[in-house]
């Protein structure tokens, strides 16, 4: 719990995101694409990786990426993050838009704090190397 000016800040664990968002499945292409930002990452030297405690939520990663949720872990930084891929609403001619919220903590104590909203899964995996960035690995 962060305390700041008077206000108390409380996090949200994932049990209560899963109640709360109205999520929507990631697709096939976009879970190769985080396999392929993770490959990409490594190779300049960063380490970002599925999160363990994923296992816990389902049998595998791939399963947990079907419930809309996925947790990476960024051990260089000290931080998790939590995107889940959530429902919008319709689009002028009726399609179904997506937006991909992100929360940021820590998945072992179960404490996450809301962070930005994007369009796509690929800026929000772009906005990783902007946190490393600015905490001066990248």
């Amino acid at each position: 719990m962060n305390s700041q000016k008077g206000i108390v800040l409380e996090g949200f664990g994932i049990q209560t995101i899963r109640t709360t968002t109205r999520r929507l499945p990631f697709k096939q292409r976009e879970v190769a694409s985080v396999l392929a930002f993770i490959e990409a990452s490594g190779r300049r030297g960063l380490i970002i990786d599925y999160h363990p405690r994923m296992s816990e939520l389902g049998s595998s990663w791939a399963e947990v990426a079907a419930d809309g949720l996925l947790i990476l872990s960024c051990p260089q930084i000290q931080q998790d993050v939590l995107f889940v891929q959530e429902q919008a609403g319709r689009s002028l001619f009726g399609w179904r838009r997506r937006v991909v919220r992100s929360y940021l903590g820590n998945a072992m104590t179960d404490d996450f704090s809301p962070g930005p909203t994007f369009l796509s899964l690929t800026a929000a995996l772009l906005s990783i190397k902007n946190i490393y960035r600015a905490r001066g690995v990248l």
